[in-house]
């Protein structure tokens, strides 16, 4: 009669469940690998339908996130000098499109003195603009520009002999130092007799006078 190695046959079953215990895990690691690939390709596929028809999946936060970065882009910095009749002259930053009202709120409001009725709230501002809020009196005197009034709209200059600094501001070429410089000269050598005198004043030339002689006078 035959007989059986019993420890032949225990090393041969060993064997047999290492090898049945390898292809399990190969087989495992296959089908991960398979179900991974097919996710992939199903997440690149996927759509939605809206008003707009089929869109692939994440473009509505691509076209939020692009609209977005447009308008942060086209916001530029704007920067106005607002002075005359409010409570805190000085250059402020506001945005492109900005309305002129939003500048005189930065500024603190009118003044009481302030002839508020000539300033045109609604309109936009520019950069590097000068806002200058006129007094009543300046109105009342015919100094500046009265909405409907024919008679006093030939009168809109500025009068070199008792403007402030901030209304010399407002013509073409004079900065704070310029006007500074213009004050300084009428308090030493009395009133301005013509209006070409205020070539008499250190910096001003022929040539920056060529730019504002429309735009002042003298009383």
């Amino acid at each position: 009669m035959r007989k059986f190695n019993k420890k032949a046959i225990a090393k041969k079953f060993l064997y047999f469940k290492w090898a049945v215990k390898a292809c399990v895990m190969s087989a495992a690691v296959i089908l991960c690998g398979l179900l991974y690939s097919c996710g992939q390709d199903a997440q690149e596929k996927l759509v939605y339908v809206d008003d707009k028809g089929i869109q692939p999946a994440g473009a509505e936060e691509q076209e939020s996130a692009s609209n977005h970065a447009a308008k942060e882009s086209a916001a530029q910095p704007v920067y106005v000098y607002v002075c005359g009749c409010v409570q805190s002259p000085g250059v402020y930053e506001t945005c492109e499109g900005a309305r002129i009202y939003t500048l005189i709120e930065m500024a603190g409001g009118f003044t009481d003195e302030a002839a508020g009725w000539l300033v045109s709230m609604a309109e936009t501002v520019c950069d590097g603009q000068t806002l200058y809020v006129p007094s009543k009196e300046q109105a009342e005197s015919g100094a500046v520009l009265v909405p409907g009034n024919q008679q006093t709209q030939t009168s809109a200059k500025v009068n070199i002999n008792s403007a402030t600094k901030e209304q010399l501001m407002t013509l073409t070429g004079i900065g704070e130092s310029r006007a500074e410089d213009i004050i300084s000269y009428r308090s030493k050598n009395g009133d301005f007799k013509t209006i070409e005198d205020i070539m008499n004043v250190s910096g001003i030339k022929e040539a920056a006078y060529e730019k504002i002689k429309e735009d002042i006078c003298v009383r």
